[in-house]
């Protein structure tokens, strides 16, 4: 661990950065994988632009005198562990309002070892550890390992924010299980369940793994993409409709997997609105739907290869 962590400080005082830095490397860390930073806002940047691996030192001082203290320090509390310190005195009961906030220890520096501060160090790691492990398990699905809904919104607008960035293409597409009524009602709810996990499966084998894939609830499934070309999303649709097809010439079940497809899509340049996105997917998926009402579940009996596709640009 000690290898691969860095430190950020946003203090105050020049002093209190090279006390943490004496501190640290009399602990073991290295001094190259630490970085002081004395505006607010410039740590806050730096902070923010963490590669997942930072420990962040935060002055308790800005309190006082930034409007967006406690915002800030909620929001960068989910991505990395964060100490609180503050020049002198014992920590008291309005450290427990931070501690809300998601921080894991407040510290004074002036009352501390290089061997505390170590502990505080590793205890901080694993208790924010600890705290994205009960996060994630929270956004997963448990029945197909896919994100939930509030999982996959959760991964669609950081895909989005990277979207906007890196001025890419960003496809939906929204999927409703076919006859999932009649395999219910006719062979059980067991069998439903076994119907859900093959949709799962078959999703993560035609996209890839950077691809946001979520079960929404029900029957319905979600996939964002970004691409750098245009009509991405007709190209995905027909990909998964001949992986449908491919892997039902080999089920031994007597009916088929079958998905309603819906797409939307927002070209490089548009404003990326992924409610809008993920309303109009969902409102072509529905005109699909239509177009197989009536129809009953009927076996694919002909013949074809692995239905693995290639993941390549659309």
């Amino acid at each position: 661990m000690k290898a691969e962590l860095q430190f950020i400080f946003i203090v105050k005082k020049m002093e209190d950065s090279m006390l943490l830095r004496a501190m640290l490397m009399m602990a073991g860390y290295d001094k190259k994988l630490m970085t002081s930073v004395y505006r607010w806002r410039d740590g806050v940047e730096r902070a923010a632009a963490g590669n997942g691996k930072c420990l962040l030192f935060m002055d308790k001082a800005f309190a006082q005198d930034e409007p967006d203290y406690e915002g800030k320090v909620r929001e960068l509390a989910l991505e990395m562990p964060i100490i609180l310190v503050e020049d002198a005195g014992a920590a008291n009961q309005a450290d427990s309002e931070v501690i809300e906030l998601g921080v894991q220890e407040v510290l004074s520096l002036r009352e501390i070892t290089s061997n505390y501060l170590a502990k505080a160090v590793q205890h901080a790691v694993e208790r924010h550890q600890m705290r994205q492990q009960i996060r994630e398990t929270a956004l997963v699905d448990t029945l197909t390992g896919l994100y939930n809904r509030r999982g996959f919104v959760k991964r669609a607008e950081q895909a989005v924010a990277v979207a906007t960035r890196l001025n890419m293409s960003v496809v939906v597409l929204f999927m409703d299980v076919d006859h999932m009524k009649w395999v219910n009602d006719t062979l059980g709810h067991q069998e439903g369940d076994v119907l859900l996990l093959e949709a799962a499966n078959v999703l993560r084998t035609v996209f890839r793994s950077t691809d946001v894939i979520g079960r929404l609830g029900g029957d319905e499934f979600a996939v964002l993409l970004l691409r750098q070309q245009e009509s991405a999303g007709q190209r995905a649709t027909g990909r998964l409709q001949a992986a449908l097809h491919k892997y039902n010439s080999k089920r031994k079940l007597s009916y088929p997997l079958s998905l309603s497809i819906g797409q939307a899509e927002c070209l490089k340049g548009q404003t990326i609105d992924l409610e809008a996105l993920l309303a109009q997917a969902d409102e072509n998926m529905y005109k699909a739907k239509k177009t197989k009402r009536g129809q009953a579940p009927s076996f694919v009996a002909d013949g074809g290869d692995d239905f693995r596709e290639d993941k390549g640009e659309e």
